[in-house]
């Protein structure tokens, strides 16, 4: 399974600020699609995630809204823990985002 690099991470990063406006007020199969457009524009947009399918690059940019807002009743992967609270949302500054999708592990 391909890693999420620092690299990678990036675009999420440049995108956030237009997907969090998007999503803001914005029901669960709202915020799906929405977030369902998005991956889909940045898995065409950079090569460097071709290695990751379409959807996970989907579930990643739910997981990244949550990690960058410190949303701090989520499980995140101790690599990742640098970008914890990074980037806050002025919107469900305490809440999952509607299209995250949870695993157990």
């Amino acid at each position: 399974m391909p890693h999420w690099t620092p690299i990678k991470n990036e675009p999420f990063i440049n995108i956030m600020d237009d997907y969090r406006r998007e999503i803001e007020n914005k029901d669960a199969k709202a915020t799906k699609e929405i977030t369902r457009q998005y991956a889909h524009r940045l898995y065409q947009e950079y090569e460097i995630l071709s290695e990751h399918t379409e959807n996970a690059v989907y579930e990643h940019l739910s997981y990244f809204d949550d990690l960058l807002a410190g949303i701090s009743n989520m499980k995140h992967a101790k690599k990742d823990i640098g970008y914890y609270g990074n980037f806050p949302r002025t919107f469900n500054k305490n809440k999952l985002n509607l299209a995250r999708v949870m695993r157990s592990r």
